[in-house]
């Protein structure tokens, strides 16, 4: 586990707190781990082959101006 991780555990759990109060199918931080995974994903991918074969996903994040995830009034 690297130190970043470790320090982030604070943050972490505030975002789980603000999740609990969601009416949302996933709590804020499971959305932005649902994120990173998939980015994850995809440059791994393209470093692996230099090609991405879920170019539609590719398209989603290439035409995101930015990332919005409500919850309990907070906007990322």
């Amino acid at each position: 586990m690297s130190a970043d991780y470790r320090q982030a555990k604070p943050e972490r759990q505030k975002l789980l707190d603000y999740g609990n109060h969601a009416e949302s199918d996933f709590t804020l931080l499971e959305e932005l781990d649902i994120l990173t995974v998939n980015i994850r994903g995809l440059s791994a991918q393209f470093v692996a082959s230099a090609n991405i074969e879920r170019e539609d996903f590719a398209e989603q994040l290439r035409n995101a101006q930015s990332i919005t995830v409500k919850f309990s009034g907070i906007a990322l």
